[in-house]
């Protein structure tokens, strides 16, 4: 599978047999895909498609990982890679745990704190985590918390190759902290708000009723008198 900066060229062999692997190579198939426009449209879903109220949706990104931990499409990920390719210093793209092992130790963080899963150590698995992605740290964008979830999948599951049937890899969807917690305040300022109306009104009909009492029993004090 060559990759050229954001295209990926998909080559098989077409055999003379009936099955794969019998007879000889008769041709080859080969299948490219621009990483760029073509991933991104299916993993990225774009702003246009989105509500103006869906605030949360407008601000999720999502990447591909393999089952090597290299990423496959990453919106930071991209432009260092293809420029490094114009400048004729094609690599591959990062493997996210060597990545952090490496920004962790320049920081002095944690290395689990960079890697979208519970441990660096132990490798992919699903679930939720907090963490600080290490491509935007790379690319010079900072890093702010983000809130991610990883769920695993397996690509080559109804393949052809049986080898590769087993193979897990990571669909991680990000979104910034704040923008994560921001209905949650929201909802807090409202029930704080609300709670204060409430306890408001309460006490106001409280000194009514005591006002009320209290000229109650007056009344029936005079009344004695008289």
């Amino acid at each position: 599978m060559p990759r050229r900066g954001g295209r990926t060229d998909l080559v098989t062999p077409i055999w003379s047999g009936k099955a794969r692997g019998e007879g000889r190579v008769v041709g080859l198939l080969s299948v490219g895909l621009d990483v760029k426009r073509h991933l991104k449209e299916l993993i990225d879903m774009p702003d246009s498609m989105l509500r103006e109220d869906q605030e949360i949706a407008k601000k999720l990104t999502a990447y591909v990982v393999n089952d090597r931990g290299a990423w496959v499409w990453h919106e930071a990920g991209m432009p260092p890679l293809e420029a490094d390719t114009a400048a004729g210093r094609p690599r591959d793209p990062d493997n996210l745990t060597v990545l952090a092992g490496r920004l962790a130790a320049e920081r002095g963080d944690n290395p689990d704190d960079l890697v979208p899963w519970a441990s660096a150590a132990k490798g992919m698995t699903p679930g939720a985590d907090r963490y600080t992605d290490p491509l935007e740290l790379a690319a010079g964008k900072g890093g702010r918390p983000l809130i991610a979830h990883t769920l695993t999948f397996r690509p080559f599951e109804y393949s052809g190759y049986g080898d590769l049937k087993g193979r897990e890899w990571g669909f991680v969807v990000q979104v910034p902290e704040e923008v994560a917690l921001r209905p949650v305040e929201r909802l807090k300022r409202q029930l704080v708000w609300a709670g204060s109306i409430l306890v408001a009104t309460l006490a106001g009909l409280a000194i009514v009723l005591w006002v009320w009492l209290f000229r109650l029993l007056r009344g029936w004090e005079f009344a004695g008198h008289g």
